[in-house]
Formats: structure tokens, C-alpha cells, sequence
């Protein structure tokens, strides 16, 4: 399949995470702060840091303009393309334990968190510290499911064996 293809596939996927994102936490419904940060986590993985700091940086894009959106643009671009970076990094050659895409999704989710954790400690805001281990688990746990299956899909869709 061609690289375009692939490309479309993976923009579909981040945008569906977007949306449903949004969409459910509108409505209350627990689901980690960014399921991007799933899908760019699974992305890096299977394809490398590039790829997955590249889809990080316009999936980021994304949330910063779908409100509520974030007051600074651009955070969650930087964020989300550094997380990528680091879970391309996070490959392993032979392969990986069960808990491995959680153990990327918590250091992806570290890195997407500092931001909002300095700027709440250096302007004195509230920090909710609890709801933040919430999100770190929900983070956590559906990377667990969700990112074997996406890289999964993605290799097969871009022709990679797996490393």
C-alpha cells in the first residue's frame, strides 16, 4: 500500500481520537484526557520516532483548536510530537513484554503532562494530582489494548514485519 495511504490512515485515526476525545468528555464519560496520545504512542511504535513526532505535532494541532482548546496554541502540538518522538524511541527490537505499550503510554503521558503540571505549580493554580493519576491510569490502560492492535493494523497496512 502506498505511504499516502498509509498517511490517510494514521491522520483518520488521530482525528477519530480526537473527536471522540471531545465528544465523550462533553457528555462525562471517563476516557483518558487524549486518546491521541494513544493513537501517536502506537504510531511511534510501529513506524519510529519521525512518524510518531509527526503525527504528534498535527494531531496536537488538532486538539489545540477543538474546543475547548488550550490557551496556549501549540502546547499540545509540542507535547503530543515530543511523546511521539519518545515512544519511537521506545521500540525494542525483539519485541516487547504485555506491559510494554503501557509502560510507553505512562512515559508518553509524563510528557504530555509536564506542561500543564509546571505552568499549575509556577502560577500557583490548583493542582488536581488525583485526577491527574485518574488520567495516567486511564492513559495506561487503554494503551494496553488499544496499541498492540494499532500497530497491528499499521504494519499491515504499511507492509513492516515486526521488529
Amino acid at each position: 500500500m502506498s505511504r499516502r495511504r498509509v498517511w490517510l490512515w494514521r491522520a483518520a485515526l488521530a482525528l477519530l481520537a480526537v473527536v471522540l476525545s471531545s465528544v465523550l468528555g462533553a457528555r462525562g464519560v471517563p476516557v483518558p484526557s487524549s486518546l491521541l496520545l494513544v493513537v501517536v504512542l502506537a504510531v511511534g511504535l510501529a513506524a519510529g520516532p519521525l512518524p510518531g513526532a509527526l503525527l504528534g505535532l498535527a494531531g496536537g494541532w488538532l486538539v489545540d483548536l477543538t474546543p475547548p482548546g488550550t490557551d496556549l496554541l501549540g502546547i499540545s502540538a509540542l507535547t503530543h510530537a515530543g511523546a511521539g518522538w519518545v515512544s519511537g524511541r521506545a521500540t525494542r527490537v525483539s519485541g516487547w513484554p504485555l506491559w510494554w505499550p503501557a509502560a510507553v503510554a505512562a512515559a508518553g503521558w509524563a510528557v504530555v503532562a509536564v506542561v500543564p503540571v509546571l505552568r499549575a505549580l509556577t502560577t500557583g493554580a490548583p493542582l488536581d494530582l488525583v485526577g491527574l493519576l485518574v488520567d495516567l491510569v486511564l492513559t495506561a490502560s487503554v494503551a494496553l489494548v488499544a496499541v498492540p492492535a494499532v500497530i497491528a493494523v499499521d504494519r499491515r497496512l504499511s507492509g513492516r514485519r515486526p521488529r
